[in-house]
């Protein structure tokens, strides 16, 4: 890992709040960018 940002807000993110927007669940997207934001949070603690 090079301990870098994402793009995981705008790609992921944006899934997420237009299937809010239009009543679509998006499970496994909500999951995803939660997990790897998660991992973006812990960077300095993981090495």
């Amino acid at each position: 890992m090079n301990k870098k940002t994402t793009e995981i807000e705008i790609l992921n993110g944006a899934i997420v709040k237009y299937g809010k927007q239009l009543g679509i669940p998006t499970p496994y997207n909500e999951c995803v960018a939660a997990f790897i934001q998660v991992i973006q949070n812990h960077y300095s603690d993981m090495f």
